[in-house]
């Protein structure tokens, strides 16, 4: 069950002091009121929009600027067909030619989860409207296997592990074009990860079967590839930096690589505070390419693309946070997904404080 429609902020306050001068500065947390079954990951895009993926559903929730409901996204098949093409050249597939699946989004109005009438004949929702809570699947997702999303503009990007699908839709859900497929030959991948868009709307696809980092242009066409650094198992999603290189957080082992397009070298992103290494557990990148980092509870360390540390809050530990993902809106807020609580909010202020070093005093 999920509970999205009454979308009012429940506000609390968090008093940092600016040692340097002097001052007591006031953080401001606002909640959306909305909770998921399985919530994984959050984006804000540079319409400053909000993105909810939960991984048990497989739905991506979307709310707009001002933090409403807009509609609701879930993966559908569009058709079937074989690709003769496809021959994978890996010992355990050799030779064997796939079935490929073209994918369109079904897209799900926000004002539709109130109609009492509302039924979808592809997948089996039970709609309890007098209640006010839509959506109840009888079929889950693997959850082993995870999607990854990102919105640039009006377009959808998704790379899905589940699916074996990489391909871009428009806001009313439509396929416009695919990025890759499953194949073991350049361009191609065997196990789609996390995605960044640049700017310019490049592509880059992180394929930890074929051990590559993909870059396609802003039509989905191949343009070159490289090797991965040695990865943990668990990766935590890749964004960009303001100076064109990707990020890329090993969650496994709680660091952030940096990839450098223009020479294809891999090194450590520099996040540490006097030498001490920050055990990063979730990123994200704001408008301008700075890097959010948290530590997956108490702190946020905000950092220039070159590693400078910029500012760093801590949240009371009372909060009890396990921060699975976190997102950066237009103002330099972070907005963060507690996966205890599974509730989304954002702390208001923390932008204006970048060029400080902040530090939580109850």
């Amino acid at each position: 069950m999920i509970a999205l429609f009454a979308l009012s902020f429940n506000t609390g306050c968090i008093v940092n002091v600016d040692r340097t001068n002097n001052q007591i500065i006031r953080l401001t947390k606002k909640s959306l009121d909305a909770s998921f079954p399985c919530p994984f990951r959050i984006i804000i895009d540079n319409q400053d929009e909000l993105l909810v993926g939960d991984l048990q559903k497989g739905f991506i929730y979307r709310f707009n600027a001002e933090r409403r409901l807009d509609s609701a996204y879930y993966l559908k098949p569009h058709g079937n067909f074989v690709d003769t093409g496809v021959n994978v050249i890996t010992p355990q597939f050799r030779g064997i030619q796939f079935e490929k699946k073209v994918y369109q989004l079904k897209r799900i109005l926000a004002s539709k989860f109130f109609s009492k009438d509302f039924k979808d004949d592809n997948i089996d929702f039970v709609i309890l409207a007098s209640r006010g809570f839509p959506i109840q699947m009888s079929r889950d997702r693997d959850p082993s296997k995870p999607f990854w999303f990102q919105k640039s503009y009006n377009s959808l990007y998704l790379s899905d592990a589940s699916e074996q699908v990489t391909a871009v839709f428009d806001l009313q859900g439509n396929h416009l074009f695919e990025f890759g497929s499953i194949g073991n030959v350049p361009g191609k991948f065997l196990n789609p990860g996390p995605i960044a868009i640049t700017p310019d709307r490049e592509i880059f696809l992180i394929d930890t079967g074929r051990e590559k980092i993909i870059r396609y242009n802003s039509a989905g066409v191949f343009q070159s590839e490289w090797e991965l650094p040695q990865l943990g198992s668990v990766l935590g999603g890749a964004s960009c930096l303001g100076n064109g290189q990707i990020a890329l957080l090993d969650y496994s082992k709680h660091i952030i690589h940096q990839f450098d397009p223009s020479n294809g070298k891999w090194n450590v992103f520099p996040a540490s505070i006097k030498g001490i290494s920050i055990k990063a557990c979730t990123m994200a990148s704001d408008k301008s390419g700075n890097l959010y980092v948290t530590n997956g509870s108490d702190w946020i360390y905000a950092f220039n693309p070159e590693g400078l540390l910029l500012g760093k809050s801590r949240l009371p530990r009372d909060w009890d946070l396990n921060v699975l993902s976190i997102a950066v809106d237009g103002q330099g807020d972070p907005w963060i997904l507690d996966g205890h609580k599974r509730k989304v909010f954002s702390v208001e202020g923390i932008g204006r404080l970048t060029e400080k070093t902040i530090n939580h005093d109850s």
